[in-house]
């Protein structure tokens, strides 16, 4: 399991460096790096099934419940837009 959760965070790493220089690049820099982008993206998609599996843990599932917690602790009506943190939504 620390291997693998060694790769995800090696991976991921990978999509940070494109975009490290942002300010500097244009979206034209983007699109010509979008191939490269997708393959960073897969290698992480890829290792975190495998970690799932191993760990008996549905991905898709739990995307699904982390999003419907999300939705009930930072309530459209009351995040979009603003900066405050979900436990001070009033």
């Amino acid at each position: 399991m620390r291997n693998l959760s060694a790769a995800i965070c090696v991976e991921a790493s990978e999509i940070l460096d494109i975009f490290r220089w942002a300010r500097r690049r244009s979206r034209e820099d983007y699109r010509r790096a979008t191939l490269e982008i997708e393959h960073e993206l897969a290698d992480v998609a890829i290792l975190l099934s495998y970690l799932g599996h191993n760990l008996g843990v549905e991905i898709e599932d739990a995307v699904a419940r982390k999003i419907n917690q999300n939705h009930k602790r930072c309530p459209v009506d009351k995040a979009k837009d603003v900066a405050t943190k979900y436990n001070a939504l009033k």
